[in-house]
Formats: C-alpha cells, structure tokens, sequence
C-alpha cells in the first residue's frame, strides 16, 4: 500500500515565508502610495490596496487548489 505524505511535508518552508513576506511588503507599498484620508479603512475595496487584496486572496486560493490537485491531472493535459 502506498504511503500519502502530507502537503506540509513536501513545501519548501523558506521559500514560501519568503515569498509571503514579498506580497505583504508589496501590498503595504501600494497601501503607503496610494493612502487616503478620507478613506483609513485597511481593506476599503474601492481603493488599490483593497483591490490588491482582493488579488491577493483569489491568487492564494488558485495556489492551495494547485498544490492540492494529484500531479497525474497536469499529465493527462
């Protein structure tokens, strides 16, 4: 019987902290640059940081669905 091993176990941690931290130093740069008054809300939607987040999340969630997904899908393709 085949042995599954966890996702955890097969990401490379460094990598992935590094590039975390990227996204959040990029995401607080358009928040400085692009930082208005009259709108203080973190996550204003109407506003480039708030849209970034927006692409921030979606790109997470399209990255976790890829990890997720059995490598023998990328092959039949």
């Amino acid at each position: 019987m085949r042995k599954t091993q966890s996702i955890s176990n097969k990401l490379d941690w460094k990598l992935l902290s590094t590039y975390i931290a990227i996204v959040l130093i990029g995401w607080m740069t358009i928040y400085s640059a692009a930082y208005n008054t009259e709108h203080p809300f973190f996550f204003d939607f109407s506003q480039p940081y708030g849209k970034q987040f927006i692409w921030i999340i979606i790109s997470s969630l399209i990255g976790i669905f890829i990890l997720n997904v059995n490598s023998r899908l990328f092959s039949a393709f």
